[in-house]
């Protein structure tokens, strides 16, 4: 799909003045064998919250976003969850938000995630984005997608 994906970008890269390109993350869960599968084009990877444990950022690898002359070629990776386990997908206008800095983005929404295990996915969905805010308006696009996997 992302190498689809990219090759249409590419083409519409060859008709216009100015080129453009997007990041792109597509995850599949698969409830019967427990497994998520992830690949990236240039995206954040996804959060991942087990049961019990920490909240965690999987280490996979990741192509370059879509539209960028490359070979269109996007690593798959493969990993298996417990059921109970929390998925959080978004974009990085919500982990940039405050201080323009992902790294601290990702600690901050990994420690609202340790400390919220009890809230109901739509409150914690409020919560990630309280975590996150700015003072002011949102500098880039937010976006926020969480599921609670069996």
């Amino acid at each position: 799909v992302l190498h689809r994906a990219h090759e249409f970008v590419v083409e519409i890269n060859e008709e216009v003045e100015y080129p453009v390109f997007a990041t792109c993350l597509i995850i599949r869960v698969d409830p019967e064998t427990r497994t998520i599968t992830a690949s990236r084009a240039g995206h954040i990877p996804p959060l991942v919250v087990p049961p019990g444990n920490p909240a965690y950022v999987p280490q996979n690898d990741v192509g370059v976003p879509l539209g960028v002359p490359s070979d269109g070629l996007y690593p798959v990776s493969h990993m298996q969850y417990e059921p109970g386990t929390r998925l959080v997908l978004c974009t990085d206008g919500l982990l940039e938000s405050i201080d323009n800095d992902l790294d601290q983005g990702l600690r901050r929404t990994l420690a609202c995630l340790d400390s919220t295990r009890d809230a109901d996915l739509e409150a914690l969905a409020g919560l990630l984005l309280d975590a996150n805010r700015p003072r002011g308006l949102w500098n880039d696009d937010v976006a926020l997608l969480l599921a609670q996997l069996y």
